[in-house]
């Protein structure tokens, strides 16, 4: 919403459980790959990711712990993820062989970035 009131994103309408309603842009269409290579539309777009990330909301805006708003949430949202697919459906072999392969490819990535030092933040643990 705040975001919206200062003109970078569409008008904030209504906040739900698990999502929000914003504005719809009747007559607009997403771009393709190609056309986001053109200058005529990645430069404004580059211009206004700029604008974006430059903005430094105020502290009553992001109503998350100090810690979860400088590492960010996306670690422990996908180990949440993957607890939900391992429980999801227990008795297909299939499934479960591909949500093994799946947690394995997790927890490489997660000792790729710890001893890269690409994610200090990354403190999270599941069992495979």
């Amino acid at each position: 919403a705040w975001l919206s009131s200062k003109g970078l994103a569409p008008t904030f309408h209504g906040l739900f459980l698990n999502g929000r309603i914003e504005e719809f842009y009747d007559g607009y269409r997403p771009l393709s790959w190609d056309e986001l290579a053109l200058p005529k539309f990645a430069v404004p777009i580059a211009r206004a990711m700029a604008d974006l990330h430059g903005v430094q909301p105020p502290d009553n805006v992001m109503n998350v712990p100090e810690k979860q708003r400088r590492e960010g949430e996306i670690w422990s949202r996908i180990e949440d993820w993957l607890g939900m697919a391992r429980n999801a459906d227990e008795d297909n072999d299939a499934s479960n062989d591909m949500i093994q392969s799946i947690l394995n490819e997790w927890e490489w990535l997660k000792q790729v970035l710890r001893h890269s030092g690409t994610s200090d933040s990354l403190t999270t643990t599941s069992s495979s």
